[in-house]
């Protein structure tokens, strides 16, 4: 992934002024997405992790599912 960010930055500098600033711009919100989704994933780990501990099937399916329907 560092290698492709690195290579489309060295690309769009080559380009111009422009093209680097909307890159910037574009994989900033790329990576505050990126990072909420990854929020979203380890809060799901721990709450199916509860549920399955507590050996609620029901309770596993659905959290999974909304988990699911949130990424």
């Amino acid at each position: 992934m560092r290698v492709v960010a690195l290579v489309t930055t060295a690309v769009a500098a080559r380009i111009g002024d422009e093209s680097i600033a909307a890159h910037q711009v574009s994989y900033n919100i790329w990576a505050l997405l990126v990072f909420a989704m990854d929020a979203i994933a380890i809060a799901g780990q721990s709450i199916v992790g509860r549920y399955l501990g507590a050996g609620d099937v029901r309770g596993t399916r659905h959290a999974t599912r909304r988990m699911v329907e949130w990424g």
